[in-house]
């Protein structure tokens, strides 16, 4: 069986809250656009399968070059990390993935905080 292809599946925005979802699994970049420079909060969970996979969250102020984060943050198994507070300001977030072998199935969920309160 293949890599699950990398996708943006849904998204939207409610208030001060922005949602991305999508699956990954396949090598390669997959980029989730911009305007995470103000986020105050950022939180990301992969779910499902990874077989070898490693999939590394990178940023970039050009939208060009990609760099992992100052405080890296890489996934080998289910989880739900945060961006640390000292590494934001960055415009774009990609995740970038390797996978040893085939069957990865992982489903993403990147959810960013504009504002301290909600109405």
């Amino acid at each position: 069986m293949a890599n699950t292809a990398k996708a943006i599946t849904g998204g939207f925005w409610e208030g001060g809250v922005r949602v991305i979802s999508g699956t990954l699994g396949a090598d390669g970049a997959l980029v989730l656009g911009e305007r995470f420079e103000k986020a105050r909060t950022i939180l990301i969970q992969l779910t499902g399968t990874f077989n070898s996979s490693v999939q590394t969250v990178q940023i970039s102020l050009d939208g060009t070059n990609y760099v992992a984060l100052p405080t890296t943050l890489a996934f080998s198994a289910a989880g739900i990390k945060s961006v640390a507070l000292a590494d934001r300001g960055f415009r774009k977030l990609q995740f970038s993935g390797a996978s040893a072998g085939g069957s990865s199935d992982i489903a993403f969920t990147v959810i960013a905080i504009y504002q301290e309160e909600f109405d």
